[in-house]
């Protein structure tokens, strides 16, 4: 599909990516990188600047998600969602909570600890909840079978709690299903 000669890098009819041991540097501490449900695939820096946030250089590493943005979009410019319809067509409902209040130092976190998340990709499976992780992936990167880990005490993924807290991972299961 593709010339990936150095003359024709950046040209439409180009591929170039940096490759797997970049995506693992690029991942910092985590665990694997982009396409891994792990937390080297699924968490990201963010930044918010707009006119009249206040607490400007502030940093905060509670949970939020993409499916967040858009209902602060409509918050910030005064606008309703309209619901189950627009312009005589059916859509979906509105997912994710307004990072409004958590930009504005209100609140520290938009999510409570009993919402919850969940990610597909390629077969590989996560779900979060407050602090704790359920995940599976692929022999090498996982063990083929769930694992549960604690992400406040536990970020980068290392000590599997699946054999110790056997129902917090039932829970997990359950809101996977």
């Amino acid at each position: 599909c593709c010339d990936n000669s150095y003359e024709n890098m950046g040209k439409p009819n180009s591929y170039l990516y940096y490759g797997q041991n970049w995506g693992r540097v690029s991942s910092g501490p985590f665990r694997a990188y982009k396409g891994y449900t792990s937390e080297g695939g699924i968490r990201v820096p963010a930044f918010a600047n707009y006119i009249g946030l206040k607490d400007k250089g502030v940093t905060n590493t509670s949970f939020t998600s993409v499916k967040d943005v858009m209902p602060t979009l409509l918050e910030l410019a005064g606008v309703q969602h309209p619901g189950k319809n627009y312009k005589g067509r059916d859509i979906l409902p509105m997912q994710g909570a307004s990072l409004l209040p958590m930009l504005k130092s209100e609140t520290q976190s938009v999510h409570s600890e009993d919402d919850w998340m969940g990610w597909e990709a390629f077969g590989r499976q996560s779900i979060t909840q407050g602090d704790w992780k359920l995940l599976m992936m692929e022999k090498p990167w996982g063990t083929g079978e769930w694992q549960l880990y604690n992400l406040k005490n536990d970020p980068a993924e290392q000590n599997d709690l699946s054999a110790v807290e056997q129902d917090r991972l039932n829970t997990m299961i359950e809101l996977w299903k």
